[in-house]
């Protein structure tokens, strides 16, 4: 039986770098997919760790206005390649639900990173939310056309050919993500994805998902690791 475990933010982050620096050393052309990177700066807690390290990546971030914060804050990294799409089951384009950078509040910089796929019923009126936010964002939130791209076509066009690590954060969307990805062919052996937009319904199927592919979880809050390693 894989372990699932509910663990502290403390552990989570740590474990989570640990594990990242192991697969950094053992590893020959360490490769990772980033699915929702934003602006690579905010609330991103292994920017430091992909810093010290040379691995190779593709990022996914589909505002066009945070797409030009990710290429400016990485470019320093020619091994990263940026895509302005967002990951999903179908070539094409979608409306994404967002905050207009004009309404993001300088006290909540966070704001900058919240879009979604799935809409106001996610991060937009979330229970972890005191009222007057979710009412905020909900009130403020427009809807962006944006491109989407399917796995199969982001693999062909960017020359995917392993995957060691994996980061999701797409508001809510995570869980139609995970499932996007081609486990058995790839086969990641470190996972992180963002579960607390998640419904109880979709965060049970995404853990199920996760296990039946051979993967422990370890989890928070915010966020689940799972692994194999």
């Amino acid at each position: 039986m894989h372990e699932v475990r509910e663990i502290s933010e403390s552990i989570y982050d740590s474990v989570l770098k640990s594990k990242f620096r192991r697969l950094s050393e053992i590893l020959e052309n360490p490769f990772f997919l980033q699915v929702g990177a934003c602006d690579g700066v905010t609330s991103e807690n292994m920017r430091d760790v992909f810093n010290e390290t040379d691995w190779s990546a593709v990022m996914l971030e589909p505002l066009p206005d945070m797409f030009a914060k990710l290429q400016v804050n990485w470019a320093h990294k020619p091994k990263f390649q940026l895509v302005n799409a967002a990951l999903a089951p179908y070539d094409g384009t979608a409306e994404i639900r967002r905050i207009p950078p004009e309404d993001v509040r300088a006290s909540d910089a966070w704001e900058w990173g919240i879009s979604s796929l799935n809409g106001v019923d996610s991060s937009f009126g979330r229970p972890g939310f005191h009222k007057e936010t979710a009412e905020f964002l909900t009130s403020r939130s427009r809807l962006e056309q944006v491109k989407t791209i399917s796995f199969e076509t982001l693999k062909k066009n960017v020359g995917i050919k392993r995957i060691d690590y994996i980061q999701i954060d797409t508001e809510g969307y995570d869980r139609i993500v995970m499932e996007e990805i081609d486990l058995v062919r790839f086969r990641p052996f470190l996972i992180q994805c963002e579960i607390y937009n998640l419904s109880t319904v979709d965060r049970a199927k995404l853990f199920g998902y996760l296990q039946r592919h051979g993967y422990s979880i370890l989890y928070w809050t915010f966020d689940l690791i799972a692994y194999h390693l």
